[in-house]
């Protein structure tokens, strides 16, 4: 990453809930982290990649009932928030997981950038929305 803060850049989509789109939204990621100016194959980048598709595949995995799954990549300044939106409207617990679930998994690697993982309600309607912030500051690669 560049050592100014980067102007915001966005990008958003919506996906089937189908085991094909985890490596879809893996895919569109990494197609846009690169050209946000992440390194390929450098750690952060596939710690972005994996937190993408650990939410997309637990989304696809447990709501079921949702239509479809929302994917949102924004980096500005330096923060990259990572948000994976469902329409299934029970909640994701966080706490009390086993080391190598998911969003264990998901939890570990926002920590090892000094980031953190929350969940909050859907701002367009039924649902909930994981998201998953990394503090670049200091993440050098």
């Amino acid at each position: 990453m560049p050592c100014l803060p980067a102007p915001r850049t966005s990008l958003f989509w919506d996906l089937p809930p189908v085991r094909g789109s985890v490596r879809v939204a893996r895919n569109r990621s990494g197609r846009w982290l690169a050209g946000a100016g992440f390194v390929p194959g450098s750690a952060l980048f596939g710690a972005a990649l994996r937190v993408v598709a650990e939410l997309v595949s637990n989304a696809v995995l447990h709501a079921g009932c949702s239509p479809d799954v929302r994917v949102g990549l924004v980096l500005e300044g330096y923060l990259l928030t990572i948000t994976v939106r469902d329409r299934d409207p029970r909640p994701v617990p966080l706490t009390g997981l086993a080391p190598r679930q998911g969003l264990a998994v998901v939890t570990a690697l926002a920590h090892d950038y000094c980031g953190d993982v929350r969940t909050v309600p859907a701002a367009d309607g039924p649902g909930k929305s994981v998201v998953v912030r990394f503090a670049l500051l200091g993440a050098v690669e």
